[in-house]
């Protein structure tokens, strides 16, 4: 059960999203509830029309890159290891015994960017059941109290309440916190001269929807690749990478909730 479980999940949390647009278009502007969610709905899809138009070939033309460039800096950072006096036992580590050579990390990351495209058919089902979610959200909440008996019902439907006002609120501060992320990863990658600055910082801030993990395994990309050029830039790249998750575990996402 746990794709159906996963699919609802994610439908409640598209729901969500579209409550946030058509809420204060009901609240605000007299709009009908399904008319609200409609309009709603055709606003996600111009923006994400449009971000993708923006950004959609300069994106494709630099994750093709990364995923091009990431062997050559495997292959690179192994070399520069093997020559220091432990660098042989790291090198090792890396590739002997079990561990990724640089064609087991460019299968990784291309098997990653096609793993996207195979998640869109599960995103097409989700959203569709998340727009019937968002349309007659009542309908299903009530209908799911009715497997409860009877005298928790009203106690049950005041927690699912304020757990949906709850969701809400995360959403919009995680989506706030992951183009600050985004945008600064971004930023400083560019400044440093970095290549493929824009999709590592777009992996910045997508992953940073994955609590502790997604943070540092978004690094590990721009990471190899700075290795690869010189000691210079790798620690110009950590340091990006380590000041920008600083500002975000101190400040940003604390102000933000």
């Amino acid at each position: 059960l746990s794709t159906l479980l996963f699919l609802i999940a994610g439908a409640i949390v598209i729901a969500v999203i579209i409550h946030l647009i058509a809420d204060p278009l009901r609240k605000h502007l007299k709009v009908p509830p399904k008319l609200g969610v409609f309009i709603a709905v055709i606003f996600l899809i111009l923006v994400l029309a449009g971000a993708s138009y923006l950004f959609g070939a300069k994106g494709a033309d630099q994750f093709d890159r990364l995923a091009e460039n990431l062997p050559e800096a495997v292959s690179k950072l192994q070399s520069t290891l093997s020559s220091g006096p432990f660098g042989e036992a790291v090198a090792n580590a890396i590739t002997g015994n079990g561990g990724a050579s640089a064609v087991d990390i460019a299968g990784f990351v291309r098997g990653m960017i096609g793993g996207v495209l195979t998640s869109l058919v599960y995103l097409i089902s989700t959203a569709t059941v998340g727009v019937i979610l968002a349309m007659y959200p009542e309908h299903y909440r009530d209908g799911a109290l009715k497997l409860l008996p009877p005298r928790l019902r009203p106690r049950v439907r005041e927690a699912v309440n304020l757990s949906g006002q709850s969701l809400k609120g995360w959403l919009v501060g995680q989506l706030i916190a992951m183009a600050i992320i985004g945008t600064l990863t971004s930023l400083g990658l560019m400044l440093i001269g970095l290549p493929s600055w824009l999709a590592l910082g777009l992996v910045a801030g997508l992953a940073q929807f994955v609590p502790v993990v997604g943070p540092i395994l978004s690094a590990l990309p721009g990471l190899i690749l700075a290795a690869s050029i010189d000691a210079t830039m790798l620690l110009h790249a950590l340091l990006v990478y380590v000041g920008v998750q600083q500002l975000e575990s101190n400040f940003i996402t604390p102000f933000v909730m």
